[in-house]
């Protein structure tokens, strides 16, 4: 089986998400990965609100998009 440059095979694709709390000198932030090294998802809080974590519909676009090619 192939293997992309990351050392996941091309057909594995699964998410890894990276979540930062925040201080009071760097706000909250998350990041979303996927093995396959070609989707990234980030958010970062703003003064009005907090991260946008629904990143999953997003994610699921970019299987669909692997799935046809």
């Amino acid at each position: 089986m192939p293997f992309d440059g990351f050392g996941a095979r091309i057909n594995d694709h699964y998410p890894i998400p990276t979540y930062y709390p925040g201080s009071m000198e760097q706000p909250a932030e998350i990041t979303v990965y996927c093995s396959c090294g070609q989707y990234e998802y980030f958010s970062q809080a703003s003064a009005g609100g907090g991260c946008d974590t629904d990143w999953r519909d997003d994610y699921e676009k970019h299987l669909q998009e692997v799935e046809n090619e």
